[in-house]
C-alpha cells in the first residue's frame, strides 16, 4: 500500500526529558484557536474602546469572523509576495486600527520590527510558534492542530494581567472525544490494522461538532501533551523536508530559502495560472493530500493584488510524519503534473 501524505494527524512527538517552556504558566487553554481570539476580543473590549482591527490581506476567514460576529470592523493591511522571495506586508497608518493582528506566516520569521502606532497588538502563533515568540504584543494566542493529534489545542495569554473569564471555561466532552476516536481510525489505518477509511468520516463530523461560541476549555490531556511536545525533534524533521522540498522546487516556493529561526508549518508554493487543480488531482491519485491557504471568502474585502495568491497557493506537506523518500515523491508528482 503506498504511503499516505497529508491529511489529519494521529500522534504527537512528546520529550521524555520534560516541559519545554514554551507556554507561560498562566496559558488559558481553549477547545481552538478560534475560541482563543474570541476571549482576546472580549478581554479587549472590556477595557477600552474596540471598533476596528487591521487583519493581513493573506489569513483564513476563521480570523476575520470572531471580530464581525462582535461588531467589530475589519481593516485589511496587504501581505503580497516579495521580489526574491518571502512576503511584504504594509501595516497600517499609524492609529487607523484600535487594534493590528500580526503573524508569521507558515512558521517563517520574515517580519520585521512592528511600527508604531498599531494599537493594541494581537500576535496570532498558530504557524509561528516554533519558530519565535516576539515579545512585541499585548496578547498571543494559537491553535496546535496543525502541529499533530490535537483534540483542542486552543492557547492563549496576555503580556500583562490575567484574562478575567479563563476560570469559567468549560470543556466540550463530546467533541474531545470524537476527535480522539478519529484519532485512533487514522492510527489503525496508517499502521495497517485497519483497511477502513472511515476516520475521514469521524474528523469531518467532530469539525463540524465544534463550533466558535460558547467558548470550551481546551483538554488537560492536550495541555500536558503541548508543554512536553519535543519541539528540537519538531523542528529537525520539518527543516530537513522543506529543505529537500525547496531543492527542487525552490522556484515555485514563497520562501526560496529556509531561515536559520524558520520552522515551516508547510511549504508554501504559488502554482502557475490555471494549473493548481491539475497538480492537486495528480497528488491525490498518488495518496497525496495538499491543503490551499486560504479559500477566499466573502469576509475578504481585499484588493486584486492581494487576492491573486489565494488563486495559486498550495501548501505542501513537510511535517514529521515523513522523510526524505516521501518528499522525493512529492517533488515528482509535483513536477510531472506541471509538465
Amino acid at each position: 500500500m503506498m504511503k499516505e501524505i497529508g491529511s489529519e494527524f494521529w500522534t504527537a512527538p512528546v520529550c521524555a526529558a520534560g516541559e519545554n517552556g514554551l507556554f507561560p504558566p498562566d496559558t488559558v487553554w481553549t477547545g481552538a484557536g478560534r475560541q482563543a481570539l474570541t476571549l482576546i476580543i472580549e478581554d479587549i473590549r472590556a477595557t477600552r474602546p474596540f471598533h476596528t482591527v487591521a487583519l493581513p490581506s493573506w489569513c483564513c476567514h476563521t480570523m476575520i469572523e470572531p471580530f464581525t460576529e462582535l461588531g467589530i470592523k475589519p481593516l485589511f493591511y496587504d501581505v503580497l509576495p516579495a521580489p526574491g522571495g518571502g512576503l511584504t506586508r504594509r501595516y497600517p497608518a499609524p492609529g487607523k486600527a484600535d487594534a493590528t493582528l500580526v503573524m508569521d506566516h507558515f512558521g517563517y520569521a520574515d517580519e520585521g520590527p512592528l511600527p508604531d502606532g498599531l494599537g493594541v497588538v494581537i500576535r496570532d502563533l498558530t504557524q509561528g510558534i516554533f519558530t519565535r515568540i516576539p515579545d512585541d504584543a499585548d496578547y498571543c494566542f494559537g491553535s496546535l492542530r496543525k502541529w499533530g493529534a490535537f483534540a483542542t489545542g486552543g492557547f492563549l495569554w496576555k503580556r500583562e494581567g490575567r484574562l478575567r473569564p479563563s476560570a469559567e471555561l468549560t470543556s466540550d466532552l463530546s467533541y474531545i472525544e470524537a476527535r480522539r476516536a478519529a484519532f485512533a481510525r487514522k492510527a489503525a489505518y496508517i499502521d495497517g490494522s485497519s483497511s477502513d477509511k472511515g476516520f475521514l468520516q469521524a474528523f469531518s463530523a467532530a469539525n463540524d461538532a465544534l463550533r466558535p461560541r460558547p467558548v470550551r476549555a481546551g483538554d488537560p490531556a492536550d495541555e500536558a501533551v503541548a508543554r512536553r511536545l519535543d519541539v528540537s525533534a519538531l523542528r529537525a524533521a520539518r527543516r530537513a523536508n522543506a529543505a529537500v522540498l525547496l531543492e527542487r522546487l525552490a522556484g515555485l516556493a514563497v520562501w526560496p530559502k529556509l531561515g536559520d529561526a524558520d520552522c515551516p508549518l508547510f511549504v508554501p508554493v504559488l502554482i502557475p495560472d490555471g494549473k493548481r487543480d491539475a497538480v492537486r488531482r495528480a497528488c491525490i491519485e498518488r495518496q497525496i493530500y495538499l491543503p490551499v491557504h486560504w479559500p477566499l471568502s466573502p469576509s475578504h474585502a481585499i484588493g486584486e493584488a492581494a487576492a491573486r495568491i489565494y488563486e495559486r497557493e498550495l501548501s505542501l506537506v513537510c511535517d514529521q510524519r515523513y522523510d526524505e523518500a516521501d518528499m522525493e515523491r512529492l517533488c515528482e508528482t509535483v513536477l510531472g503534473a506541471l509538465g
